[in-house]
């Protein structure tokens, strides 16, 4: 008896797109100024006492007036995008061949970047949502000898402020631990919340396979919500 091949089933192209809502754009962005409010409070916590030296004094009034800007500057920077971001919901669109990407501009209003697929140059996972439109994303991947020596020296205040950053988002993600999967293409970076519906696409069927992004831990950006937008 003549056995035949066995087919195997392929995507259905009537299917519909999976659609994940973009929530993490706002939370990276408050995440970002909650640490600069961190910062800068505690440098107008130390810098309350009036010193006795003249010197001292003088340094004082210097770091407590540089606090003063900072707080000021990190509320009211880029305002419309924040309230933007506040406003909207942002959805990421996942079709057979696309990804819609939706964000917020620094005029406020919302904006759709359309990805095809087939530019996907790696898919890996992050703790931490990251998204930019640049091609030198990792410390590791910066082609000039003397900003790649810098980056590599600060790589220490790199971590820690990549460990803090990570802290206050996991609060504002109510202390949940959640798995981001990072997109890259050629010109940039975008991720995408894991969940149950990206199994639903070829792309994402294997994604318990992906592999951890280990340089994601230390990133040489302090990427905002609005970081994508302003790229």
């Amino acid at each position: 008896m003549e056995h035949k091949k066995p087919e195997i089933p392929e995507e259905d192209d009537n299917r519909e797109p999976v659609i994940i809502e973009n929530d993490y754009l706002l939370k990276s962005e408050l995440t970002s100024r909650i640490a600069l409010l961190f910062f800068f409070g505690w440098l107008i916590s130390i810098s309350l006492a009036p010193e006795p030296d003249p010197l001292n004094e003088l340094y004082r009034k210097l770091a407590l007036g540089t606090a003063i800007i900072g707080v000021i500057w990190t509320i009211a920077t880029e305002l419309r995008m924040l309230l933007g971001l506040i406003k909207n919901k942002l959805y990421i669109r996942i079709d057979k061949n696309e990804i819609e990407y939706e964000y917020i501009d620094g005029k406020g209003e919302r904006k759709t970047d359309t990805l095809k697929k087939e530019d996907i140059i790696s898919i890996k996972w992050a703790l931490f949502p990251y998204k930019a439109k640049d091609s030198d994303i990792w410390i590791t991947e910066i082609t000039d000898k003397d900003d790649r020596r810098w980056a590599f020296l600060f790589s220490p205040l790199y971590l820690l402020v990549s460990s803090i950053y990570l802290i206050v988002f996991i609060v504002l993600n109510k202390f949940r631990v959640k798995k981001y999967l990072l997109i890259r293409f050629k010109d940039g970076l975008i991720s995408i919340p894991d969940s149950r519906e990206l199994s639903k696409t070829s792309d994402f069927k294997n994604k318990d396979e992906i592999k951890f992004e280990w340089r994601s831990l230390m990133n040489r950006y302090i990427l905002q919500g609005g970081y994508y937008a302003r790229q």
